[in-house]
């Protein structure tokens, strides 16, 4: 998740370097964004887990950000672990999101929220990777027609 959000807040603060294609395509993309983001805002759940907001959002997606000259990416892996080991500043920021991690690790049954980021996720990424050239087939989950038409609506597009 904090992966994810380091390389939305890079996009967001390059949007206007950045060429994803088709000023069609950049709506689809953004809308699928917008989707996921909102699924972590939302205060429709029960289930307050996950529930992360914009901003807070934002400011994960910028700790995870690592420039060296003028180079942009994010962490990985193993700088994030040893962050969270070393730097409490870093650690306190995804103290929550940490805590309902292991708190849902422990649960039993789908909560509707992570379904419906599962299922925006998976969009997006069906999106973007049409072909299978980055995630094979064998390694990513279809979504079901009527999953596909809910994150379709939800994005704004009927032909992710």
């Amino acid at each position: 998740m904090a992966e994810y959000m380091g390389w939305v807040e890079i996009m967001r603060t390059h949007i206007q370097f950045l060429d994803l294609g088709t000023h069609e395509d950049n709506r689809v993309i953004m809308n699928h964004i917008f989707t996921i983001s909102s699924v972590f805002t939302s205060g429709d759940y029960e289930d307050e887990h996950l529930r992360i907001f914009r901003s807070d959002q934002r400011a994960l997606g910028e700790l995870m950000i690592r420039r060296e000259g003028d180079a942009v990416d994010c962490i990985g892996y193993a700088e994030f672990c040893a962050r969270m080991e070393q730097d409490e500043t870093f650690q306190a920021w995804f103290e929550e999101l940490s805590q309902n991690l292991q708190e849902l690790a422990g649960h039993d049954g789908p909560l509707p929220r992570l379904l419906d980021l599962r299922d925006a996720l998976l969009a997006l990424i069906n999106h973007l990777d049409p072909e299978h050239e980055r995630f094979p087939a064998r390694f990513k989950s279809s979504l079901p027609p009527d999953v596909q038409a809910r994150a379709d609506s939800r994005s704004g597009t009927g032909d992710s």
